[in-house]
């Protein structure tokens, strides 16, 4: 009868993997954040950080309104295009990915009908403003500046 010592490589460096599991989950345990939390049952107030700083609340629609001051400004832009420019402009984000932030922005326009699709730049769709009245369809800009 052979001995396959290969099949025993195998199952000592799981073995080995296991063990090296086990020790950093070990360590986790042993920290004495863990231990609070398992005290209190939920995590202190500093545990969980905000990624990004907390600003005040924005008015419904604000993202639209810029987003329109944007499109009209511009023949046609692509999304990323639409983001650069708020960035620029000093716009600060609330959305974690801005992009889809204002492509939602753009398909809320689409409906209103005040934006539309006028063709494509590689694989991203260039938006443009539609030629109407902007009342008309519901939706109250400010006074140009």
């Amino acid at each position: 009868m052979a001995i396959d010592l290969k099949a025993i490589d195998e199952r000592l460096a799981k073995a080995k993997e296991d063990a090296e599991f086990w020790e950093k989950a070990r360590a986790v345990l042993l920290d004495p954040r863990m231990a609070q939390v398992a005290q209190n049952g939920h995590t202190s107030p500093t545990a969980h950080t905000p990624a990004r700083p907390s600003t005040q609340l924005r008015p419904y629609g604000e993202m639209i309104q810029k987003v329109l001051e944007v499109l009209s400004e511009s023949s046609s832009m692509t999304t990323s295009e639409i983001v650069d420019r708020l960035t620029k402009d000093g716009y600060a984000f609330k959305a974690k990915e801005p992009g889809i932030a204002v492509n939602g922005a753009l398909i809320s326009l689409q409906e209103k009908g005040l934006a539309r699709v006028s063709g494509k730049r590689v694989n991203a769709k260039l938006w443009r403003k539609r030629k109407q009245d902007s009342q008309e369809a519901g939706l109250e800009l400010p006074p140009a500046s």
